[in-house]
């Protein structure tokens, strides 16, 4: 396949793995810039193309006639997914509401997030003042768009982990966070690999996606899923993704 990687929206470190994984593998890839418009502006016309980029690159992918280009659908959505792996989810308590409805801050703090992978604000646990901040900053910028959050009681984690999944297979995974502390590294144990295993067997919001885990005092629990398409790298083995990635869609 031919690999479009957006420009400056990865950290550079993980900007550079992804360049390096594809250059490795001898696979063509050019680097793009998106520009306010609603359209890509490439120099070759294939077909067989996917991307690495934000949000925004994933969506106007869509519109072309590239395969795979880009795995964002409506799968990836709290509402969906949680109809599967209901209780095997971290905030299986969340309750579901547009972003305007007031929340209930008098029990303490809240676990917020957007019900998609939209990345219109990074889901996390919010006081009352640092809500009513960012809602304010978000009205503003989309007033007209409905969005849906959901609202859960605050959890504590101990270790959290992203794995990338193609065709029901977990490929490589990452630690991300540890406690309070953020930290990178190859994740390789097998207890929380045997449950995203498990998980993905019973469902998959795409052929290829990012399935967040984490380890709680209730044990492994699901945190969330994204687009493979813009989600971060961490400490992913980015050599076996693209291999995962090229055997699946382009077969030889």
């Amino acid at each position: 396949m031919f690999y479009y990687i957006q420009e400056n929206v990865f950290r550079e470190m993980h900007y550079d793995r992804i360049i390096d994984a594809v250059k490795r593998l001898g696979l063509d890839f050019e680097i793009i810039r998106i520009d306010d418009s609603e359209s890509i502006h490439v120099h070759l016309e294939r077909n067989d193309v996917f991307c690495f980029g934000s949000i925004k690159l994933a969506r106007l992918a869509k519109k072309k006639s590239w395969y795979p280009g880009s795995l964002m659908n409506e799968n990836h959505d709290y509402t969906i997914y949680s109809e599967y792996w209901n209780t095997y989810l971290l905030n299986a308590d969340s309750k579901i509401q547009d972003i305007r409805t007031p929340i209930n801050f008098n029990l303490g703090n809240q676990f917020i997030r957007p019900t998609k992978d939209s990345k219109i604000f990074t889901g996390k646990v919010f006081n009352s003042s640092d809500w009513n901040s960012i809602l304010e900053k978000i009205i503003q910028k989309r007033n007209k768009e409905k969005i849906m959050i959901q609202v859960a009681t605050p959890k504590n984690i101990f270790q959290e982990i992203r794995c990338w999944i193609v065709n029901k297979k977990v490929i490589t995974a990452s630690t991300y966070k540890v406690g309070k502390d953020v930290r990178y590294t190859e994740f390789t144990d097998s207890d929380g690999l045997d449950f995203a295993d498990k998980m993905v067997q019973i469902y998959q919001p795409a052929n290829a996606f990012v399935l967040d885990i984490c380890k709680t005092e209730q044990g492994w629990k699901i945190v969330e899923v994204n687009c493979i398409n813009s989600a971060g790298f961490y400490a992913a083995n980015l050599q076996k993704l693209i291999i995962a990635l090229e055997n699946h869609y382009n077969p030889i």
